[in-house]
Parts: C-alpha cells; structure tokens; sequence
C-alpha cells in the first residue's frame, strides 16, 4: 500500500453500503434501504412532486463502528431522495429532529414526474464493508476503474471516506450556516435498490446519467446535505 493511501485512508475511514441482494419483511435490521416495520422516521413527501419521499439508506448508530465515521446525536440517520422526480438536481438538507425529518432546498419545476414508483416501498438490508486502497482516489488508476465503474460491484454508495466527484465542494448548514464536512454517497443504482414500477419490474434509483449525490454533515443540527455530484 502506498503512503498516500495509507495516510488518506486512516484519515478519511468509512465504510462501502451494500444492499442486498433480496427484499426484508422481518422487524429487526441494523442498517437498510427502504421501508419496513422498523422504518422510525414518518414518511416525508417532496416538497415538488408531493410523493413520499424514499429512504434510500438508514443507518442505526447503535452500531458502534460508525462512531468514529460520524459523531451523530440521534439515534438514526435517514438519507431520503426522491425517486419520481427531479427534485435532486439542486442542494438540499435533511435535518432530523426526533421521528421526523425536515427538508429544505431542492429542485422546483412544479412536480414533472419522471418516474413512476411503486408504494408502498419495500425494504432490504444493508451491509457494512471497510473501504480499502482500492475505494480512494488519490490513485490514479483506482480513481479511473471508479468513475468508469470497473470495480465491482459498480454501485458506490458509502459513509465516510473521500468524494470521488466534486472534491473541493463544502455546503453549508441549513441551520447555523457553518461550513459542513463531507459524509458519504447515495449513488446511481440500478442493482439492488428496493424500488419498482408497473407490475413489480425493479427500477433504478436515477441521479443524471449514472451521477451520485455527495453527502455533508452537520452534528451539532442534526443535518444531511445532498448535493449532485457530476
């Protein structure tokens, strides 16, 4: 392993988020994607096309490993998008309070809907894997099989680590304004995300043409940032 790698990566750890592969009906699931009877937060709608919005990654920081990812204060984090429409092609924040999330920014064109989704959303586990070399940028040849999805499995979602697009980006609070560190992807998926159209055919979760969405955070407000990276 190179020295840079070796620095970035004790500096910068996280974790790949991996959804699975089959959809989840029990009632107990750490980390997961969609909705289930463990989903805490209430459904949000978008404040474009008024459709619920989908909760693509939920984390439970009960788990300890991501303690030294992100010092969140609540006990979940939700990182909501909209699948219907094209609310995600401008900034927007998700700040937490309690069992209900708060939205703010976005896209506004009236509500064009661009997709049609199934409801109610179904709901599949989340696994945790270390990001490794191989999952940071500063390496030329990494970076290339990354943006050109050559390393497996070519959906890239993450908590923590370094953005592979839009690296010098930094959004500020929608609450105190102060500048918000990055915090993980929500990626372009179209492999294992629970989401569906007309007759249960699967659908992909679509950010621009196979784009995804970097992530900041703030802890002292409870607040996800999510911006379009291209």
């Amino acid at each position: 392993m190179s020295n840079s790698s070796s620095v970035l990566s004790a500096s910068a750890p996280g974790f790949r988020i991996r959804i699975l592969d089959s959809n989840f009906s029990g009632d107990e699931c750490l980390h997961y994607s969609g909705v289930g009877q463990i989903y805490s937060a209430k459904s949000i709608p978008c404040p474009n096309c008024s459709n619920f919005l989908f909760p693509a990654i939920n984390l439970s920081f009960s788990d300890y490993r991501l303690e030294e990812i992100l010092k969140w204060k609540m006990a979940e984090l939700h990182v909501l998008y909209c699948a219907y429409c094209a609310f995600y092609m401008e900034p927007y924040w998700l700040k937490h309070e309690s069992n209900l999330v708060l939205i703010t920014g976005g896209f506004r064109d009236g509500g064009e809907m661009l997709q049609n989704i199934n409801q109610p959303y179904n709901c599949r586990e989340i696994d945790l894997t270390p990001l490794v070399e191989e999952d940071y940028p500063d390496n030329v040849e990494f970076k290339n099989l990354l943006l050109k999805r050559k390393r497996a499995p070519g959906v890239y979602h993450q908590i923590g680590g370094v953005p592979l697009k839009d690296i010098n980006y930094i959004m500020a609070c929608c609450s105190c304004s102060k500048q918000m560190p990055f915090c993980g992807v929500l990626d372009y998926d179209d492999l294992n995300v629970p989401l569906y159209e007309d007759n249960e055919n699967p659908v992909a979760l679509i950010i621009g043409d196979y784009d995804s969405m970097n992530m900041y955070a703030c802890t002292d407000c409870s607040v996800i940032g999510l911006k379009w990276a291209r």
